[in-house]
C-alpha cells in the first residue's frame, strides 16, 4: 500500500526522474536517507521498475511517426518479434493477445481470436523510409 509520501514521491518523479535525493527530501519533507529507503523499498516491491528516458524521436531527424499493426502468420510470430527487435527505427512494441475473461473481452480486435498480433511504433525520416520498414517484415 502507498502512503500520502510515496504518492507524492512518484509524483515528483514522474515529471522529473532526473530529481535528486536531497531535492525530493526538500519537497517531502524527510531526510535524503528516509527518501533513498522508501524508494529502495519501493523498487523492491516493483512501483518502480526503472529510473529511464524519453527520446524525442524529431530531435534525431524521424519526421514521420506510424503505428503500424502487424499479424504474422500461424507460426511466425516468434520470426516477426526477432526482426522487430532488430529494426531500430521501431521505438516501441506491445505484444497483443486477446483475452476473454470474466469481464468480457479486455480490448476489441478485428481479427480472430485466436491469433496475436504486434503494435508498434515506427520512426522514420520520411515516407519511403517508413515504406522500406514494411516492406522488410514477412506477410
Amino acid at each position: 500500500m502507498l502512503d500520502e509520501l510515496d504518492r507524492k514521491l512518484l509524483e515528483i518523479l514522474v515529471k522529473d526522474s532526473r530529481t535528486s535525493l536531497k531535492e525530493l527530501a526538500a519537497q517531502v519533507g524527510l531526510s535524503s536517507p528516509s527518501v533513498s529507503e522508501r524508494l529502495r523499498r519501493l523498487e523492491e516491491r516493483g512501483v518502480i521498475r526503472a529510473f529511464t528516458i524519453e527520446i524525442d524521436p524529431q530531435a534525431l531527424g524521424f519526421t514521420l511517426q506510424a503505428i503500424v499493426r502487424i499479424r504474422p502468420l500461424p507460426g511466425k510470430l516468434h520470426i516477426v518479434q526477432k526482426l522487430i527487435e532488430e529494426i531500430p527505427e521501431f521505438g516501441e512494441c506491445d505484444k497483443l493477445t486477446p483475452f476473454i475473461g470474466a469481464n468480457k473481452a479486455v480490448f476489441e480486435v478485428e481479427y480472430t481470436l485466436s491469433t496475436s498480433a504486434f503494435c508498434s511504433q515506427a520512426n522514420a525520416m520520411n515516407f519511403n523510409s517508413l515504406k522500406k520498414i514494411g516492406t522488410s517484415l514477412p506477410p
